[in-house]
């Protein structure tokens, strides 16, 4: 019997320091705030001051830079193009679980997997294909993948596979580990947990790492929303765009939604955050709260 134990070996780790007490100013607050909208459309109207000090503290500490106009004295320089990058991975946010919103993941179990299997036998249906678009560090298209595991196989023969992409770099390359703490892998099948995933041992115990046969199923990429062609074929029956739009305007809104459906077969489902509203498309028919049918 081969064990499910693994050693992982990574980086060491450290801790930092408490942040200073960092300002900014209103001139480079607006530097800021219309950089970010140009890279990444997030959209940081209002007083969000405390949220981009909060979020670029760390940063600067990297930098061992004093103070918020130094940083933005590096970004308006020659050399500052490739911190740009490093300015969306702080302000974007990336807060996931494992399963978050449980119900779009159930329609998915009674609705969705089981119309394509009937559809499978009789011969008419395809691969299946789903995208996670702003998939964070990784446990939502994760989540996917043990869900299509679980019924559609993970053999050869299982024709299907997870799109992800994410505009931060830093979290991408936590979702390509593939290792997660013990604790926050709640799965609704407890034995998911030795079937799918290696648990750690030594300076990793405590963690767990996702198995090759479900991350070979998943393909990673760095995708602007907006802006970035898209880095694999479509259509696809499914996509997860959930508590993304929450941080666009009306007028990204609705050039996201667009370019979504576009990249939906005709029956596939786009599903939003629980907490979003979509205006009215002729394309889609709302099923369910915030899942939508592509109809034409």
């Amino acid at each position: 019997m081969v064990s499910n134990a693994i050693d992982m070996s990574s980086p060491k780790s450290g801790l930092f320091e408490s942040a200073p007490s960092l300002e900014i100013s209103d001139s480079d607050y607006r530097f800021v705030r219309d950089l970010i909208y140009k890279h990444s459309r997030i959209n940081l109207d209002g007083n969000r001051k405390h949220l981009v000090v909060s979020r670029l503290s760390r940063r600067l500490r990297q930098l061992n830079l004093k103070d918020c106009n130094a940083y933005c004295r590096l970004l308006r320089s020659p050399e500052g193009g490739e911190e740009v990058q490093k300015l969306v991975d702080s302000i974007s946010t990336n807060f996931t679980f494992f399963f978050r919103e449980q119900k779009h993941f159930d329609f998915l179990t009674q609705v969705v997997l089981p119309a394509h299997r009937d559809g499978a036998r009789a011969g008419g249906a395809g691969p299946f294909r789903i995208w996670s678009s702003a998939c964070a560090t990784g446990e939502e298209p994760l989540s996917m993948a043990l869900l299509l595991a679980d019924t559609l196989g993970c053999t050869k023969s299982a024709d299907w596979r997870v799109e992800a992409t994410d505009i931060s770099t830093a979290a991408l390359e936590t979702a390509k580990r593939g290792v997660y703490a013990e604790e926050n892998l709640t799965l609704p099948k407890p034995e998911w947990l030795s079937r799918y995933f290696q648990k750690g041992v030594g300076q990793w115990a405590g963690k767990y790492r996702t198995k090759n046969e479900l991350l070979e199923r998943i393909s990673y990429r760095q995708m602007n929303l907006i802006e970035s062609p898209v880095p694999f074929p479509t259509p696809v029956n499914v996509i997860f765009c959930r508590n993304v739009m929450i941080y666009f305007d009306r007028k990204t809104q609705e050039q996201l939604i667009r370019r979504l459906v576009g990249c939906l077969t005709q029956g596939g489902y786009l599903i939003i955050g629980h907490t979003e509203n979509l205006t009215v498309q002729p394309q889609l028919t709302k099923v369910q709260h915030s899942i939508y049918k592509r109809i034409a």
